[in-house]
């Protein structure tokens, strides 16, 4: 039983100061989210993340987990439930704005969507909206 509780401790004092994993996509997503709410339509709504690969997924994770802590609810559709929680899948809720993070390689692979407009950059990242 002692030998668990100076595990216990030792594992609690190395995780409280572990630091943040990803400082740079900390810093991104923080840009990301003023980017929206500077902008983000008056009104009913929800804003919908999309995704323009994998990197830009996990990214809009982040942006979703920032705006809800803001009082804005986010969705997604059902192909990126396992990404955001399937309880962020849309089910019929009024889309005010929709979010789409992606990466040069993939505008550089597969373009832009016709009606979205670039908010924010940072590095490789590209935040582009699409007011509905």
């Amino acid at each position: 039983m002692a030998a668990l509780c100076v595990l216990t401790v030792v594992n609690v004092v190395d995780a409280g100061g572990a630091g943040n994993p990803d400082p740079a996509g900390s810093r991104t997503v923080a840009r990301f989210t003023d980017a929206i709410l500077d902008q983000l339509p008056t009104g009913a709504g929800v804003v919908e993340l999309r995704t323009g690969g994998t990197g830009a997924t996990w990214i809009g994770g982040g942006i979703a987990d920032e705006l809800e802590k803001r009082g804005v609810t986010t969705r997604v559709e059902p192909a990126l439930g396992f990404a955001y929680g399937y309880d962020r899948v849309l089910d019929g809720e009024q889309v005010r704005q929709t979010v789409l993070p992606m990466e040069d390689a993939d505008i550089e692979r597969d373009g832009v969507p016709g009606g979205f407009t670039e908010i924010s950059r940072s590095g490789g990242l590209h935040l582009f909206v699409s007011d509905h």
